[in-house]
Parts: C-alpha cells; sequence; structure tokens
C-alpha cells in the first residue's frame, strides 16, 4: 500500500483512489488497490459479464489503512466503489469526520439494509451522482440513482448531508466533482 502525506488543512482527507486531485492537505492513497477484492464490504456475484465476483475485503482493507501514520481525524473520499468503500468506512470507525460519497457503488447488494442497522459515525455527508448515471442498461446499475436518494433520505436524518446531481454520466468530470464534495464537507464539519 502506497500512502504519500501532504501536510495542510486541520482535516486532511484520506482519498480512496488512483486519479490525483489538487485538494490541499491531503492524504492520498495512490493505488495498488484490488477494487472488487478492497473496496467491497461482503461478498457478492459479479455484475458484469466480463467482470468478476465482489470478495468483501474492504474490513482487512480498512483495518490495513488504519495501521497507517494516519492523522487521528480526517475526511475519507471516493469515487465509484471506492465512495461505497468511504461511506461504509465511515459505519466502521469515528475516524473520519466527514465523507464524500462520489458515484457510489450504492446499488451494491444489501447496503441499504445494512446502513439501517449501522449507523454513520461522521459529521457530514457529500453525494453526488450524474444525472445519467441512471440511463445504464444494465439492470443493477440503473438502480443507482434510487439508491443513492434513499441512502441520502436515511442520511440526512442524522447528520448533515447534501445530495448534489451533476450533469453527465458516471466518468463526467470525476475529479471536480470529488473535489467540490470535499470543499463542502470542510464547510460543514467543526
Amino acid at each position: 500500500m502506497k500512502i504519500t502525506i501532504q501536510q495542510g488543512e486541520q482535516f486532511p482527507v484520506l482519498w480512496i483512489g488512483d486519479d490525483e486531485t489538487k485538494v490541499d492537505g491531503l492524504v492520498y492513497q495512490a493505488g495498488d488497490i484490488d477494487w472488487n477484492r478492497d473496496l467491497s464490504p461482503w461478498y457478492s456475484e459479479k455484475v458484469f459479464k466480463q467482470g468478476e465476483d465482489f470478495a468483501g475485503k474492504a474490513d482487512d482493507f480498512l483495518e490495513a489503512l488504519l495501521k497507517q501514520d494516519l492523522p487521528e481525524k480526517m475526511i475519507i473520499s471516493g469515487y465509484s466503489l471506492a465512495g461505497l468503500f468511504a461511506l461504509y468506512s465511515c459505519t466502521k470507525t469515528d475516524r473520519f469526520i466527514g465523507c464524500v460519497s462520489a458515484s457510489s457503488s450504492l446499488w451494491y447488494p444489501h447496503f441499504i439494509d445494512y446502513l439501517k442497522v449501522h449507523p454513520l459515525q461522521c459529521q457530514a455527508v457529500y453525494f453526488s451522482l450524474g444525472d445519467k448515471e441512471k440511463n445504464s442498461r444494465n439492470p443493477i446499475l440503473n438502480t443507482v440513482e434510487e439508491k443513492t436518494k434513499e441512502v441520502y433520505d436515511m442520511v440526512k436524518e442524522q447528520r448533515k448531508a447534501v445530495f448534489v446531481l451533476n450533469k453527465g454520466n458516471h466518468f463526467t468530470n470525476t475529479t471536480e466533482r470529488v473535489e467540490n464534495g470535499i470543499t463542502w464537507v470542510r464547510d460543514n464539519i467543526h
């Protein structure tokens, strides 16, 4: 696991992903991630014909991350399956004061049921999604907007939360969406 730490903000950001961002105070986790293994909370069958099953090793990956020399309190941020992992991680530890869950895989089987009995421990959550993501031909993936709104409605009852619907599909302006989320979370935690 490769982690590069930049000092700066009061609440630095743990970015789960491979794309670089230009956020000050970033704790950047760069690569060495097997997405279907490390970021999935429990085993689930694949959603793409050519894909692979989800191994459900998020707990192991989170434990390995938290053993690193990281700040005591930080914001966790992820995009796609990493956004799901970010939200899931906030149910496991109070180390994350805020969460950016951008274009997250909230279609993941049984995740909403899990959230109903495992509350988030962070103060603020930013959700975003592209307005065309629900147009997938895949019957599981095309539930993403419905599931994201359902999760947002649950979370906003417990924490500061916002849901932003962006123009575009899953791959449109990914870095900008994450950076906007980090800015919003920093402005909404204390």
